[in-house]
């Protein structure tokens, strides 16, 4: 059974599309916090992170984050991906950024870091549950990066 690890604040928002998965065969870990996320992390491997771009800090975490991270912005999920990358990349985990925001400097800026086309998704384009079910498969598919 393949895990997913996901990362969003938007918990109400997303839960149907995280019951597609689970019945699509889907084991589903919803974390709705970077430091829960990287608690996970340190207790499973998975096989796709879905990440939100826009995820607010905790003010219980800001120390742990740059100052630009904390306010307003992609910033947040991208450095969470900086942090962890490495560790993402060695046990061969995938990531989808699932975001609102469809912006150049918002894709090229985790392109950077490794997430390709395949690996970004709107959530207005997931509004589809089937689209965002095949997109999540044809990523899980793909040859590691």
């Amino acid at each position: 059974m393949r895990r997913i690890l996901w990362l969003d604040n938007d918990a109400p928002y997303l839960w149907e599309y995280r019951n597609s998965l689970v019945d699509a065969g889907y084991m589903v870990d919803f974390v709705m916090t970077p430091g829960a996320a990287e608690g996970k992390l340190n207790q499973e491997a998975y096989d796709l992170l879905i990440l939100d771009a826009r995820l607010p800090v905790p003010e219980s975490d800001e120390h742990e984050y740059p100052p630009e991270c904390t306010r307003g912005g992609y910033q947040t999920g991208l450095h969470f991906l900086r942090r962890n990358g490495e560790r993402l990349r060695q046990c061969g985990t995938k990531v989808l950024v699932f975001t609102i925001v469809d912006q150049d400097d918002v894709r090229q800026a985790f392109e950077m870091e490794g997430v390709g086309p395949a690996g970004f998704l709107t959530k207005t384009a997931g509004s589809d549950e089937g689209a965002f079910l095949e997109a999540i498969g044809a990523l899980l598919r793909s040859p590691a990066s």
